[in-house]
């Protein structure tokens, strides 16, 4: 079971990945969601509050992203990974 760890002191910076910690089990690990998943959902005028809606709205769909990354490739041994357009656009069939 994949659970997003969400805190009110998420730091963004535009054109900066995002990192978010995401509960794995019993393990933590890093997820990176890189700008360009924002912009496309936003726009390129993007910013911190148009991520933060992002990654509340999207929370499921990014959720059901990192548990298909871990089922096709496993828990990485850094306990990081990183989400690109393509791995979220892959569910965009899927409602978030």
């Amino acid at each position: 079971m994949v659970s997003l760890l969400l805190t009110q002191d998420l730091r963004v910076k535009p054109g900066f990945p995002i990192e978010i910690t995401a509960q794995v089990d019993a393990h933590a690990i890093r997820v990176a969601i890189e700008w360009s998943v924002i912009e496309h959902e936003a726009g390129p005028g993007a910013d911190a509050d148009a991520a933060h809606r992002y990654l509340h709205d999207q929370r499921s769909r990014i959720e059901r992203a990192i548990q298909a990354h871990l089922f096709a490739q496993g828990m990485p041994l850094r306990g990081q990974l990183t989400l690109s357009r393509d791995d979220l656009e892959t569910l965009a069939g899927d409602a978030g």
